[in-house]
């Protein structure tokens, strides 16, 4: 699935820091109806992705480091989930067990649709969707 429920949360969890500038994730669990576990979780990738940054202490929370207009559904779906979308023989370094030396009609076909739903998640910034 292209729009796992990761990345629509993350695009909510965007929302939600976009709207306020600093939230933490009882807040964001609560804005945004998801665990605050699972926020977490989502909130850790995102910073390793350095899409949000985390202050300290009692007025504390995540914040945006990227702006959603800067951000694409691509931006996310790779700070989420990165890799490919269509399928595991487009991974870098993937050897497919039948190795022939024709090319692959199915491998042809995934390269052409990974470049269509790349661009499309592409076309639209964050800010234009929340």
């Amino acid at each position: 699935m292209i729009i796992s429920r990761e990345l629509d949360y993350a695009v909510r969890i965007i929302r939600q820091l976009n709207k306020t500038k600093i939230s933490n994730a009882a807040q964001i669990e609560k804005a945004e109806c998801m665990s605050r576990d699972f926020a977490r979780k989502i909130l850790g990738k995102l910073k390793k992705a350095d899409i949000v940054s985390a202050e300290r202490g009692t007025n504390g929370g995540y914040y945006l480091k990227v702006a959603p207009k800067d951000l694409t559904l691509w931006d996310l779906k790779n700070a989420i989930e990165p890799g490919p979308v269509v399928n595991k023989c487009m991974r870098e370094g993937y050897e497919c067990p039948r190795n022939c030396e024709v090319p692959c009609a199915l491998h042809t076909e995934c390269i052409r649709i990974e470049a269509i739903v790349e661009a499309e998640l592409k076309r639209n910034s964050l800010d234009q969707l929340i």
